[in-house]
């Protein structure tokens, strides 16, 4: 009968040891799996805190050239201004006969303008790594509203170039001497390129103010779709900010 108990008694001890070891492996097993989880969440966060960093360098190259957009469209804006109220003085001695109108206001009819951005010449590779949807949306609406804005520039350029550049040269109008002027380098001269006398000729001629018309309206539409692109592009440039400095 003791033989049993004792037996008994053993056997309840090595139970008792397998219960432990086991809790043990299992408590092990936790910490490891446990340790686990929490490197990996420290490497998201590290990757997220690197990737967030990193988007924040792209809004900031994406603002500066941007800014640099802008200060293009506003100077394209006051050129074409220009470029209407010499036209405007044109159409009216034109109408009224006027002897108010200069060369400069016929040059400004051969002029033609070049469309610059840099925006998105320089960031293409940037933008498509660019994570937030709002900013993708918003830079893809600006590049869609900037190419409306060159279409109609180009526009502009070939009513220049393929019409009213050509018609004034063939009226003789060009002052030769101004073209060719002592100082053998230089170019434009200082002094008016156009003939003074012979802007009444050019004003007595109907294809003048056809000229004039399409000149016109190419350049009033550059100007509508200038207004509308620098609207874009001030509304991203401080969306960007805004989103920048969110992330701090």
């Amino acid at each position: 009968m003791l033989f049993l108990l004792r037996k008994v008694r053993r056997k309840l001890m090595n139970e008792n040891k397998f219960s432990t070891y086991l809790l043990y492996a299992i408590g092990e097993i936790i910490l490891v799996v446990v340790g686990i989880l929490i490197a990996v969440k420290i490497d998201d966060l590290n990757q997220e805190a690197q990737q967030e960093a990193q988007q924040k360098k792209y809004f900031e190259g994406i603002i500066i050239d941007l800014k640099r957009d802008s200060i293009h469209f506003e100077q394209l804006h006051s050129d074409f201004k220009t470029h209407l109220d010499h036209y405007y003085t044109i159409f009216k001695g034109i109408k009224d006969n006027s002897i108010n109108v200069k060369p400069r206001d016929i040059e400004l009819m051969m002029y033609n303008r070049t469309f610059a951005p840099v925006t998105q010449k320089n960031h293409q590779v940037t933008i498509d790594k660019i994570t937030n949807a709002e900013v993708r949306s918003l830079l893809n609406d600006y590049f869609s509203n900037q190419e409306l804005a060159k279409e109609g520039l180009d526009e502009f350029n070939e009513n220049i170039v393929e019409q009213s550049r050509p018609y004034i040269q063939s009226m003789d109008a060009l002052h030769y001497d101004s073209v060719f002027h002592d100082n053998i380098y230089g170019f434009l001269p200082s002094v008016s390129l156009i003939k003074k006398e012979r802007i009444p000729i050019l004003l007595q001629e109907k294809r003048t103010l056809q000229i004039l018309a399409f000149l016109r309206i190419s350049a009033g539409l550059v100007i509508s779709d200038l207004k509308r692109l620098k609207e874009k592009n001030s509304l991203l440039i401080e969306r960007l900010d805004k989103i920048s400095k969110e992330k701090n």
